[in-house]
Parts: C-alpha cells; sequence; structure tokens
C-alpha cells in the first residue's frame, strides 16, 4: 500500500471512438473522485460511457485530454508502479485452463518468486475454491463461480485500486452475497473501489457516493443504504426516470 492510500481523481476527461469518417463522443467532460477504503458508484444506462471510463483507467481507451490521477501519479505511472486490479463485464478465459491455472497465471505475472506461494494460497482462500474446483476447467465455471474467480484473479498482489464493471450480473442469490462479502472486506483493507452496475440494490448496500452518468457527463447523486429485505422503489423509479 502506498502511504495514505491511492485517491482516483478524475478532471474534465474527454474520450472518443471513431466512427466511419467522424469521431462520437463518449466521455464528455467527466469528472469525479473515489477515496481509499470506499466504494464509489457509477451508474447509468448501457452506452453512456461507464466502461470507457474503466478502459480509461486502465490503458485500453487513450482520452482527448484531461486528467487521471492516483495517489497523486499520472494514471499511466501509477499503473506501471503498483498496478490496478480490474474484474471486467465480460471476458473469454482460456477454455482448457482450469480455476488453479488462471490464478497461477496471475500470481506468475505479479508476484515475486519467493512470494508466489503464498500469494497462491491467498487467492484460493479469497474464492473458498476447493480442491475440485481448482481443478476445473474455465468452461465448466458457471456465472458465479467465474465472478469469484475474476475477482480473486484481480486482488492478486494486493492493488490499492479496483475496478468492478458490472459484478453482480446474472449472479444467483449465495453468489450475490459472497461478492458483497469480498467486497466489503477488500474495502475493509483500505482498497479505492470504482463499482459500475445496474444493480441499484447493490449500490444502495455497498456505495459511499454515487454518480449518475448520463450522455457522456457525471453527477453525483445522494442515494439512501438499501433496506435489507429488498431494494428501494422510490431509488428504481428515480433511476428509470433518469434512464429515459
Amino acid at each position: 500500500m502506498t502511504d495514505g492510500g491511492a485517491a482516483v481523481r478524475i478532471e474534465e476527461l474527454w474520450a472518443s471512438y471513431r466512427k466511419g469518417l467522424r469521431r462520437q463522443s463518449v466521455l464528455r467532460g467527466v469528472g469525479l473522485e473515489a477515496l481509499p477504503g470506499a466504494v464509489t458508484a457509477i451508474i447509468g444506462r448501457n452506452g453512456v460511457g461507464k466502461t470507457t471510463l474503466f478502459r480509461s483507467l486502465i490503458g485500453l481507451q487513450r482520452p482527448d485530454r484531461g486528467t487521471i490521477t492516483i495517489a497523486g501519479l499520472p494514471v499511466r505511472a501509477y499503473r506501471e508502479r503498483h498496478g490496478i486490479g480490474c474484474v471486467p463485464e465480460s471476458i473469454s478465459l482460456p477454455a482448457s485452463w482450469t480455476v488453479g491455472d488462471i490464478l497461477g497465471h496471475g500470481v506468475d505475472l505479479t508476484v515475486e518468486p519467493g512470494g508466489r506461494q503464498e500469494a497462491f494460497a491467498r487467492a484460493v482462500e479469497r474464492g473458498a475454491f476447493d480442491a475440485q474446483t481448482i481443478a476445473r476447467p474455465a468452461r465448466r465455471c458457471s456465472k458465479g463461480l467465474k465472478q469469484r474467480l475474476l475477482l480473486a484473479y484481480a486482488l492478486i498482489g494486493e492493488p490499492e485500486v479496483l475496478l468492478l464493471d458490472e459484478p453482480f450480473s446474472a449472479l444467483d442469490p449465495p453468489s450475490r452475497i459472497a461478492l458483497r462479502g469480498e467486497i466489503t472486506r477488500t474495502v475493509e483493507r483500505g482498497v479505492t473501489v470504482l463499482l459500475a452496475s445496474h444493480d441499484l440494490n447493490e449500490v444502495t448496500r455497498l456505495a459511499d457516493s454515487v454518480f449518475m452518468m448520463e450522455d457522456g457527463e457525471v453527477r453525483q447523486r445522494d442515494l439512501p443504504r438499501a433496506d435489507p429485505g429488498g431494494a428501494d422503489d422510490d431509488l428504481e423509479a428515480d433511476f428509470r426516470e433518469d434512464d429515459r
């Protein structure tokens, strides 16, 4: 961990894609701050720029202008020194690789040789993988197991910043509870978590601050904590109104 944690600050971020002979703007002056030891949620309908924002953070999208700093460093310098954990919305895993193969690959890429055995054991513990699961090929992983695997992989090397893009999509209740618990434990270690999600019940359970993204712009929202018994009906209605 860097001293004081890894606050993420985004200022006047603009990004666009080429569409034929023209460029299509996706982010239009986005600005937000995500603090260590907290979940910062970004909500909004499909296509408003949530994934583009995450791609800019991990270096897959080059912004047109604006700045991103983490722990006071330019985002590229921070990534090269410390790395960023990321659970993408969708990813194809090598079908013939087992759960253990994938975790081992992440350990080899991230951890110095002397600490790899311990890092592998920690990843197995985080995912609650038994010996049978470790030997399971990726093609036979359920959606819930795949999400547990991706989160355990993203946390290898103890990153201070974790990006979660729609992590609760299509999960059954036990998988949701397990994932929610691991996110909570991650935050308690002082990690800066950015969560992009359509699941307002999970957002109101987990988020310390919430930003609504619409037409490539963001504004901060004050949202109530969810009732443990279910989603907040007023919040769902408000989201639908903003999502038109």
